[in-house]
């Protein structure tokens, strides 16, 4: 048994007949070099005829000298580029008979920052934190009002037409998305430690894009004893750990979303890199938070 699929006519008054579905095969015009140098062969036309066969193609030399007529069936809908076709060659050639070979170049490393981020995960596990992830894209209310911090919108990236009034700005710090990861799950077994190594974006006129992208290390940890000390003594064991324990230094500040007295300002070799305390009352109040979360926010980037 099977079945066969056919076009019908369709004639629309006062207009040309139509036959669909347009069953015909589409002509593609590709070089044999292109084929031969993106999977690294050196197959002749024929033996490239022969592998487009396997994958079910029509071939043929083209009248253009150094090239191939391909007939891409109907329902071939994923041929959408000549690369496309470099990969039906090398599937009628089998994967398995590929040469193994590196391409001239360089070959793929980790981004130094990418490195420096899985070194800080690395620690922050070791310092007994669970790591989340969270979106870069947020909430102006939570990621400013909860956190008791001034605004000016057209300062901030806002997104136009958001699907959800949750997402509809971008994260400028780390640190409120933890404490909204803490409202979800505050009915779990305390302590809750977390961190998260992530993206934030901030405006910035001298980027081509008008906006820079920073990578910030922020942890948290809720429970009835969560105090300075305790996140205090995490920051030590990451500055420890990165060999700039004796260049860095915690100067007394002022930032609305800490208690006042129980903030600091990091700095290592007289440049800030970020901030730690304790989070203020009237925030926990907002995110519905019941014990006290002590926190801290390092710009990563600033560290290498």
């Amino acid at each position: 048994m099977g079945t066969k699929i056919e076009s019908v006519k369709i004639n629309y008054e006062g207009e040309k007949e139509i036959n669909t579905p347009n069953l015909d095969s589409k002509k593609w015009e590709v070089e044999i070099d292109y084929i031969n140098d993106y999977i690294g062969l050196n197959l002749s036309a024929a033996e490239i005829i022969k592998c487009f066969q396997k994958c079910r193609m029509e071939a043929k030399r083209s009248k253009k000298k150094g090239y191939l007529d391909i007939y891409v069936p109907a329902f071939r809908g994923d041929i959408m580029h000549p690369v496309d076709f470099t990969e039906e060659v090398a599937i009628g050639y089998g994967y398995s008979n590929l040469p193994k070979t590196i391409r001239e170049g360089c070959v793929g490393e980790y981004h130094p920052i990418q490195s420096f981020s899985n070194k800080i995960r690395t620690i922050m596990i070791g310092a007994g934190y669970l790591e989340v992830l969270n979106f870069i894209l947020t909430n102006s209310e939570k990621q400013f009002d909860y956190m008791k911090q001034i605004y000016d919108e057209s300062k901030l990236i806002q997104i136009a037409n958001p699907v959800s009034k949750e997402y509809d700005t971008t994260r400028t710090s780390i640190l409120p998305k933890l404490l909204e990861t803490i409202r979800y799950n505050r009915s779990e077994e305390k302590p809750i430690r977390i961190f998260e190594v992530g993206d934030i974006i901030l405006l910035s006129k001298e980027e081509e894009t008008g906006a820079k992208r920073e990578i910030h290390l922020s942890a948290t940890s809720y429970h009835e004893d969560a105090d300075f000390t305790e996140i205090r003594s995490t920051l030590d064991f990451i500055m420890t750990a990165l060999g700039l324990y004796d260049k860095y230094e915690i100067k007394a500040g002022k930032n609305p979303s800490y208690i006042s007295g129980r903030y600091g300002d990091i700095y290592v070799n007289g440049d800030k890199v970020g901030e730690i305390g304790e989070i203020h009352p009237e925030v926990l109040l907002n995110f519905k938070l019941e014990f006290p979360v002590a926190g801290l926010e390092l710009n990563l980037q600033k560290l290498l």
